[in-house]
C-alpha cells in the first residue's frame, strides 16, 4: 500500500500537467505552430541539457551497463520480430501498409524524453544514467529497424545506409547522451556558472514536455483504427516491458536498475 501511495504522489502531479497541457491546446493556446515550436525546443535543447545534467551528477560508471545494453537491444530485436509476424499473420495489417508500419512503430520505438521524466522523479539517483544507457543501446538500432520497414513496405525511394547513420548521430538526444558519458567519464570539472545554466534548462524540459504530451492527446482518433491502436498499445506498453522485466531477472540485474529500465521501456512511443 505504501508502494502505491508512493507511486500515485509521484505521478499525479506529471498527470495535472499533462491534464494542463490538453485543456490549454484546446482554449488559450490553440496555435499548432506553438506546439511545434515547443516540441522543437525540447528536441533539441532542453532535453540534452537535462541528459548532460544529470549525467554530470551521476556515477554512471557504477552501473552495469553492458547487461543492461545487452537486455535492451535482444528485448527490442524479439519485439520487432514479434511484430513483423502478427502484421504478416493478421489480415487487415498486411492489406494496410501504412498502419502495419505505423503499428510497428509504436511497437519499437519509445519517448526517451517521458522516461526521462518519469524515471527522475520516481529515482532521482541514477535514473538518466540508465535511460542514456538504453538510449545509447537501442535508437540507433530502431531507427534503422524502422526507416529499413518503411522504405520495404510502403515502397518509398530507397534510402541509402549513410544517410540513415547521419541521422542518428545527429540526434540532439543521442548527442547529449554521449557529451554527458564523455564529460563524466574524463573527469573534467564543469565551472559551475554552466553547469547550474545547463541543470536549468535541463529542469524547465521536465513541464515542456508534459505540457506538450498533453496537447497532443486526441481522444477521438482511437474509434478510427481500433485494431491497429489497440495492438500497438498492448505491445508497447505491456510486451516490450514484460520482456525487459524478464530478461533483467534471469541476467540477475540489479533491482533498482531493473526497475527503471522496465518503466522506462513502458513509456509510450515517440511522437514523431
Amino acid at each position: 500500500m505504501v508502494i502505491v501511495d508512493t507511486l500515485f504522489s509521484s505521478l499525479a502531479p506529471l498527470l495535472l500537467i499533462i491534464g494542463i497541457g490538453y485543456v490549454y491546446r484546446r482554449t488559450w493556446l490553440s496555435k499548432q505552430s506553438l506546439w511545434d515550436a515547443i516540441d522543437s525546443l525540447n528536441f533539441r535543447l532542453l532535453i540534452p541539457a537535462l541528459i548532460i545534467g544529470n549525467l554530470l551528477e551521476a556515477d554512471i560508471f557504477s552501473i552495469p551497463a553492458g547487461n543492461l545494453m545487452f537486455l535492451v537491444f535482444v528485448a527490442l530485436l524479439i519485439i520487432a520480430a514479434l511484430t513483423l509476424v502478427i502484421g504478416l499473420m493478421v489480415p487487415g495489417l498486411r492489406r494496410d501498409a501504412p498502419a502495419f508500419t505505423s503499428v510497428f512503430q509504436t511497437a519499437t520505438r519509445w519517448n526517451a524524453s517521458i522516461a526521462i521524466v518519469v524515471c527522475t522523479v520516481l529515482f532521482p539517483q541514477n535514473a538518466v544514467s540508465i535511460v542514456a544507457i538504453m538510449m545509447i543501446a537501442i535508437m540507433p538500432v530502431v531507427n534503422a529497424l524502422n526507416i529499413w520497414l518503411m522504405v520495404r513496405w510502403l515502397d518509398t525511394a530507397n534510402v541509402s545506409p549513410m544517410s540513415v547513420a547521419l541521422k542518428i548521430i545527429s540526434n540532439p538526444i543521442i548527442i547529449g547522451c554521449f557529451i554527458g558519458i564523455l564529460i563524466a567519464g574524463s573527469g573534467f570539472e564543469v565551472p559551475t556558472t554552466i553547469s547550474r545554466s545547463i541543470t536549468l534548462l535541463g529542469e524547465a524540459s521536465i513541464a515542456t514536455i508534459l505540457l506538450s504530451v498533453g496537447a497532443g492527446l486526441k481522444f477521438a482518433d482511437l474509434r478510427k483504427q481500433v485494431l491497429p491502436i489497440g495492438l500497438a498499445c498492448v505491445l508497447r506498453l505491456v510486451v516490450a516491458p514484460a520482456m525487459v522485466l524478464l530478461g533483467g531477472l534471469i541476467l540477475a540485474i540489479d533491482p533498482t536498475v531493473l526497475m527503471i529500465a522496465t518503466i522506462a521501456m513502458a513509456m509510450p512511443t515517440a511522437a514523431n
